[in-house]
């Protein structure tokens, strides 16, 4: 992935209008990783096969909690070496090992620094036009960076990653 979108919703409502888009990236990285998983089934009601696809969430580090204000969650980043113990991490016997589990599980929490993320606002009308173009809300606050470099997250598996 090179880039998500969330809406930073103004306090005053939550009303489209109210909703401003920023994609969001982690600094000096073409690419991240995002915990997934996946799942075919077949559906009897259809008669047809359906894929499934959800990616791990977490608490939300202070950036993304001044960006995705009402909820206060993020999806989780990885570090190359996280995506590929996720990806590579093979069931035991057909079945997670409590090891396995418990460190899959802490890879699917992991909360990326704020210092490594960037981020702009861009024209609301992104998702039709298919293009994002940067865009000014003067009434818009600026995001609050005093705490950068004092932040503490409760699942930094970042802690040795430089900008």
């Amino acid at each position: 992935m090179t880039s998500y979108s969330e809406d930073r919703k103004e306090r005053t409502g939550i009303e489209r209008d109210d909703q401003i888009p920023l994609p969001v990236g982690v600094k000096g990285q073409e690419y991240f990783w995002f915990p997934g998983l996946y799942n075919e089934w077949f559906d009897p009601e259809t008669g047809k096969w359906v894929t499934t696809v959800a990616f791990g969430v977490t608490q939300a580090n202070e950036v993304m909690k001044q960006i995705h204000n009402s909820k206060l969650r993020m999806p989780s980043i990885l570090t190359d070496d996280l995506a590929w113990e996720w990806m590579m991490t093979q069931p035991t016997e057909g079945k997670l090992t409590p090891a396995n589990e418990a460190r899959l599980s802490e890879i699917a929490l992991t909360q990326i620094p704020s210092r490594l993320l960037e981020t702009c606002t861009i024209d609301k009308d992104y998702r039709l036009s298919g293009e994002a173009k940067p865009a000014d809300y003067p009434e818009l606050a600026p995001l609050d960076m005093t705490f950068i470099d004092t932040e503490q997250l409760a699942f930094d598996n970042w802690r040795l990653q430089t900008v």
